[in-house]
C-alpha cells in the first residue's frame, strides 16, 4: 500500500530562489528512484512586502515506507542539502508528515 510524504519547506523571501533550485535538484535526483510513484510541488504566492517567509509544499507518493526511508537517508539527498544549505544554516525550516492510505469501507461513517 502506498504512502504520501508531505514536506513543507519555509525560507525568508531572500532565499526563495535558492529554495526553488534546491527543490528542483531534489526532484531531478529522485525522479528515477525505485519506489517513487509521483511528486507534486506547490509554492506560496504572496507578494506582500510584509511576508515573513515563503513556502514550498511537496506531496510525494511512494510505494512503500522502505523506499521513502531509503531516499530520506541517502547520501545523494544529504549532498544536495549540503550544496544548498550548509553555509546558510537555520535559513531553511522543513517539516515532514507521512500519510498512509486507508480503505474507507473499513471506517464507519459518522
Amino acid at each position: 500500500m502506498s504512502i504520501i510524504s508531505i514536506t513543507t519547506k519555509k525560507v525568508l523571501p531572500v532565499y526563495i530562489n535558492r529554495l526553488i533550485n534546491y527543490q528542483e535538484a531534489l526532484f531531478n535526483a529522485s525522479a528515477t528512484l525505485p519506489g517513487l510513484i509521483s511528486t507534486k510541488t506547490y509554492n506560496s504566492v504572496d507578494t506582500s512586502l510584509r511576508t515573513k517567509h515563503m513556502s514550498i509544499i511537496s506531496l510525494t507518493e511512494w510505494d512503500s515506507r522502505e523506499a521513502m526511508d531509503e531516499w530520506e537517508l541517502s547520501v545523494v539527498k544529504l549532498s544536495i542539502y549540503n550544496d544548498y544549505w550548509r553555509k546558510h544554516e537555520f535559513q531553511l525550516l522543513s517539516h515532514n508528515s507521512i500519510l498512509h492510505r486507508i480503505k474507507f469501507s473499513n471506517i464507519p461513517l459518522l
